[in-house]
C-alpha cells in the first residue's frame, strides 16, 4: 500500500536553494504509515525558541514541513526557554517558559534558539542541532524498529477539568539500561506576538497574530520524569497512572499529551507517543 507525502519545499528549505516553490509536490513512497497501534519507532523534535527570537518563525515553519513529511512518527514539542522567552515590553508580555523546560535549556546549554534536539541522540557529534540538521537526523533513526511501543489512554472531565492519564509501555527488546518515563502537557493554537526577521513567511518585525504550537506546558513528573524499568525484558509491560487539573488558561481542545521513555542517565529518548486530550 502506498501513501502520499506533501513536501512543502522541504529541500529548499534545508539546502537553501534560490528557487522558491510554490505548490506542493507529491511523493509516492512505499510504506502506508503507522496505523492506531502499529508498532514503530517514533521521533521527537524538541525546538528551543523564544518569542523575541527572530529567527524562531522559520526554524518553527521547518518542523511543521517536516511533519507533513514523516507525519505521525514524528512529534513536536516546542520549548520556551532562555532570555529570548523572557517577558518584555508590549506586545511580548506573555511567559510561556516552564520550569521544565528552562531545566532542559540550562542543562543542555544551547548556543542560541532557534535550536532542536532529535530524541536527544548525538547527532554528528552534537546532541543540540541547528536547524539544517533536523532533517538527516530524523532520517538516521525513523526506520530503525522500535524498542518500545507507548500507547496513551485519557479521561477529561469538561466540569472539573481533571485530566486522568494513562500510560502503558510495552518493551519490544530485551535491554540492558534503566529507563524513565516523562509525561508532558503540550497546547497548540495560541495566538501571541512574535519578533521575525523573514518577511516571506509573516508579517515582520512583529508578528502579532502568530500562533504557537506544540507548546511545553507543563510535565506531570518532573524534568525528567520517573521510574519506568530496569533492564527490562522483551514483552515487559509497565503501565502508570497521572492525574491533572489543567490550568483554567489552557484550552483543552488545543492540548495534547506527550510521553517519553527514555534513558534515565543518557535521558535518549527509546520512544514517544501524543494523543489529544479531547
Amino acid at each position: 500500500m502506498k501513501k502520499t507525502i506533501y513536501i512543502l519545499a522541504i529541500m529548499g528549505l534545508l539546502f537553501g536553494a534560490c528557487d522558491k516553490i510554490e505548490e506542493p509536490y507529491l511523493v509516492e513512497t512505499d510504506g502506508s504509515g503507522p496505523v492506531p497501534g502499529e508498532k514503530v519507532r517514533k521521533v521527537l523534535l524538541e525546538e528551543f525558541t523564544g518569542h523575541i527570537c527572530v529567527n524562531c518563525p522559520e526554524a518553527t515553519k521547518l518542523a511543521n514541513d517536516l511533519k507533513l513529511v514523516f507525519g505521525e512518527q514524528l512529534v513536536l514539542l516546542s520549548i520556551h526557554a532562555g532570555d529570548l522567552a523572557i517577558p518584555s515590553g508590549t506586545p511580548y508580555t506573555a511567559d510561556y517558559r516552564t520550569p521544565t523546560g528552562t531545566g532542559m535549556f540550562n542543562y543542555y546549554q544551547p548556543m542560541g534558539v532557534p535550536m532542536g534536539m532529535v530524541n536527544r541522540s548525538p547527532y554528528q557529534g552534537s546532541t543540540v542541532l541547528f536547524k539544517d540538521s533536523w532533517e538527516p537526523a530524523i532520517q538516521d533513526l525513523i526506520d530503525i524498529p522500535p524498542d518500545a511501543f507507548i500507547e496513551i489512554e485519557t479521561v477529561y472531565n469538561d466540569g472539573t477539568r481533571k485530566l486522568d492519564i494513562h500510560v502503558h509501555t510495552e518493551f519490544l527488546k530485551d535491554l540492558d539500561r534503566t529507563y524513565n518515563l516523562s509525561v508532558f502537557i503540550m497546547e497548540s493554537g495560541i495566538v501571541s506576538a512574535q519578533k521575525n526577521d523573514e518577511a516571506s513567511i509573516g508579517p515582520s518585525p512583529d508578528w502579532f497574530d502568530y500562533e504557537h504550537n506544540h507548546m511545553l506546558r507543563k510535565s506531570l513528573n518532573g524534568t525528567w520524569g520517573d521510574f519506568l524499568a530496569d533492564q527490562p525484558a522483551s514483552g515487559t509491560i509497565m503501565s502508570k497512572d497521572y492525574s491533572i487539573t489543567l490550568d483554567a488558561e489552557w484550552e483543552a481542545g488545543q492540548c495534547g499529551v506527550i510521553a517519553i521513555a527514555l534513558d534515565s542517565e543518557t535521558y535518549e529518548i527509546l520512544q514517544v507517543e501524543e494523543v489529544h486530550v479531547q
